[in-house]
């Protein structure tokens, strides 16, 4: 049975939020319309990530315009249409129009669909709503390439003998094929695994999988910030893993992502294991050029959680320092840079240790770029709570934002490891906040 072609009208935010999204459709055609490409040149004049996810666009357009088949068409009223076949693809069909192209984009998108009876694709809420409160709701739909719904927690309890429990013990290793019956379905690269005695649930056993053999926590150091679970005791073994150049923590507030990541930078930088160390967290909103002051001055309040886990890194209960104090006295014992989003783009980073906080707010285009800028030698933490009352960024929700873009694709990478921790350690308000609101 051969399958319905549909054309998908493309909405400006989705084209930011993944440049290679006209090719995501399958054999089905996908229309980008006059306002929509000038939305488009407008942004691309910006600074930062929109910027640059415009830019992308025109990329991929002029490759496919130079290398597929293109025919052009001339339309009643003036409409040009350049439509370009795509191998094992539908059409790709761009529109112009001299007075139309000004037009604004939503507005006339909304009257293509009523027209065309097309599926207009966008993140925008409301516009979808506008077409389904007026009947075309099978008319409109969100961006679902990048959707994540079963998010990886990089955590598994399996259920052994008592015999296989006493090996692993006492050679510090136990290779998969050992378990046998006992074996999961699917296991993952450096995925945290909890054996439980099948007769005795307090004997267990903490490992981690690498290379097809299970081994041992990485062993953290001596330092004032000590695990206060097995959570936070897993998370600190993968943050001091050298061996892993990116992982990834999920985790609702306080369960002490930042924190630990922090510490244990700390002491990596100190060890000499990395030369420098980046803080990072998208910013949401206006960005830095509506803020006063040079690059550090406009970062400092976007940086102020960071500067909060320096208090129990330095200071004992009771004690008080001012977050100048703490910063200064951080940057003063290890060589630290704040960065922002819209200046990584061309960077490499060798010998450095990363940590992006607040990653839930990225776009998944955003972290590619991000993740591809870590170099030899470098280590990137993505830390983050990917739920809705933490996303910031309108067109981003649990199921599409960066970082569970990053921990589903990657999952299966030697290079990474990934950990999501749910016990929260801030204060037993916290813990009723998050259960009660």
């Amino acid at each position: 049975m051969v399958k319905q072609t549909k054309t998908y009208y493309l909405d400006t935010n989705v084209l930011i939020h993944d440049p290679e999204s006209p090719l995501a459709f399958e054999e089905h055609d996908v229309v980008i319309v006059a306002p929509v490409y000038e939305e488009l040149e407008r942004k691309k004049s910006d600074k930062g990530p929109v910027a640059y996810a415009c830019q992308e666009v025109f990329t991929l357009l002029e490759h496919l315009l130079q290398t597929q088949p293109v025919s052009i068409e001339e339309r009643e009223g003036g409409h040009i249409w350049t439509i370009i076949t795509l191998p094992e693809h539908g059409r790709l069909l761009l529109h112009y129009h001299p007075q139309e192209r000004l037009a604004y984009a939503d507005e006339y998108l909304l009257h293509e669909i009523k027209q065309s009876k097309g599926i207009l694709v966008s993140k925008d809420k409301s516009l979808r709503v506008n077409l389904m409160r007026i009947g075309l709701q099978d008319h409109v739909e969100d961006y679902k390439k990048d959707r994540v719904l079963n998010l990886y927690k990089g955590y598994q309890e399996i259920l052994v003998s008592q015999d296989l429990i006493n090996i692993f013990y006492k050679q510090k290793s136990l290779p998969l094929e050992c378990l046998g019956d006992f074996a999961p379905k699917e296991l993952y690269p450096h995925q945290f695994i909890q054996f439980t005695n099948e007769c005795n649930e307090k004997h267990t056993a903490l490992a981690t999988l690498q290379n097809g053999v299970f081994l041992p926590l990485h062993e953290i150091p001596p330092m004032k910030i000590k695990p206060r679970s097995r959570e936070q005791q897993m998370a600190m073994s993968m943050f001091a893993d050298n061996s892993i150049p990116l992982v990834t923590i999920t985790g609702d507030p306080g369960t002490g992502k930042t924190l630990l990541a922090m510490s244990i930078g700390k002491w990596a930088v100190q060890a000499g294991i990395y030369k420098h160390m980046i803080l990072l967290r998208p910013i949401v909103g206006e960005g830095l050029g509506a803020l006063p002051g040079e690059k550090n001055e406009k970062l400092r309040p976007w940086m102020a959680p960071f500067v909060d886990n320096l208090r129990p890194i330095y200071l004992e209960p009771g004690q008080f320092a001012s977050p100048d104090d703490l910063l200064e006295r951080f940057m003063s014992e290890i060589s630290v840079e704040m960065e922002a989003l819209c200046y990584v783009r061309g960077r490499t980073w060798e010998d450095t240790l990363i940590i992006v906080d607040e990653a839930q707010n990225l776009t998944p285009h955003q972290a590619k770029a991000l993740t591809s800028r870590v170099g030899t030698g470098s280590k990137m933490i993505l830390a983050g709570d990917p739920t809705n009352n933490q996303i910031d960024n309108k067109y981003l929700t649990p199921t599409t934002n960066g970082l569970v873009y990053v921990v589903d694709r990657m999952k299966m990478s030697q290079q990474t490891a990934h950990l999501h921790i749910q016990n929260i350690e801030r204060s037993p308000l916290v813990k009723d906040v998050v259960k009660m609101l």
